[in-house]
């Protein structure tokens, strides 16, 4: 990209909530919507944002962190920029039409509350807007020092059960994998609808796999392995269900990841071989929890929840 975050700000003007086609505001966010398509240009923007503190630079990021919703193959709608202690106000949307609305908050040091009663108030207000389930997705900047008060203000999953937190850099981590073509749309709203530590399966998501694993093949012996075949090196399952106090009646979405270094498969599926262990350890697993089969002599299941993690032990040969 030619023009840099403070050239662009200068050229725009100061980002306010000014109303008019050709306000500062307006401009800015034109130019996110023609210049910034794709994950290389956003995230040179956003590290510009993140190196430095002051208001047009969380106002930037705001913007910048909603258009992202655009690279993750969502229909966005900015919100406004100021913060009333007397009104609620919306950082931006994300929605998937008959899937998935997503309410954004962005937290930097320009934050200055320490929970999340403010997304909590305006998904409540938002409420009505279509049919599609509603979450709050709290975005984290580098600059925000808070992170543990918002973890903790989390752990009261029957409070804000519909409340994630994803740092920024995951953010980009995940508009990459999309626009790779690793992941998809219906995988990204299946994630952010799980509950589940974003930040860290994401993670895991970008993390090259062992090399010896990822020439592992179900060949038989002495034939050659076909051609473009790999075999994943672990599942990761989600626990999502209807009613969060109610664990009997969880429901399992498997996503299988491969272990190929030069493409990632993420695909949701169905295996029935694994039925058994689902319906003896599903009702043991909190719902929004993370279980790992790993593909070896013996599989391991481990619950990763909001609560911590546990190794719930081997499971029978």
């Amino acid at each position: 990209m030619s023009i840099t975050l403070d050239e662009l700000l200068f050229l725009v003007g100061r980002l306010d909530d000014a109303p008019g086609f050709d306000a500062p505001r307006e401009r800015f966010r034109r130019f996110l919507l023609e210049r910034v398509t794709d994950v290389p240009t956003a995230s040179a923007l956003v590290d510009e944002c993140q190196r430095s503190v002051g208001e047009q630079r969380h106002r930037a990021l705001q913007d910048l962190v909603v258009s992202l919703g655009r690279l993750l193959r969502f229909e966005i709608t900015f919100g406004t920029y100021e913060r009333s202690p007397d009104s609620v106000q919306v950082d931006g949307q994300w929605r998937s039409p008959g899937m998935l609305d997503v309410v954004i908050e962005l937290r930097t040091e320009q934050t200055t509350s320490p929970t999340l009663d403010g997304l909590a108030r305006a998904m409540a207000v938002t409420e009505g807007a279509g049919l599609e389930p509603r979450i709050g997705l709290c975005v984290v900047a580098r600059q925000y020092a808070a992170r543990g008060k918002l973890s903790r203000a989390l752990a009261d999953v029957t409070r804000l059960p519909n409340i994630h937190v994803m740092s920024v850099a995951s953010l980009l981590a995940l508009a990459a994998q999309v626009a790779a073509e690793r992941v998809t749309h219906t995988e990204v709203v299946t994630l952010l609808r799980s509950g589940v530590a974003l930040d860290f399966v994401i993670d895991l998501l970008d993390r090259p796999a062992a090399t010896s694993q990822s020439n592992e093949s179900t060949a038989e012996p002495g034939q050659p392995a076909p051609a473009g075949h790999h075999e994943p090196a672990y599942w990761v399952a989600t626990i999502a269900g209807n009613e969060i106090h109610e664990p009997t009646k969880s429901q399992l979405n498997s996503i299988e990841i491969g272990i190929d270094v030069g493409m990632i498969k993420f695909d949701i599926i169905h295996n029935p071989q694994f039925g058994q262990i689902v319906h003896k350890l599903g009702a043991l697993i909190e719902i929004g929890g993370i279980v790992f089969v790993a593909f070896d002599d013996e599989i391991i299941a481990v619950c990763y929840s909001k609560a911590g993690s546990e190794v719930l032990g081997h499971t029978t040969d």
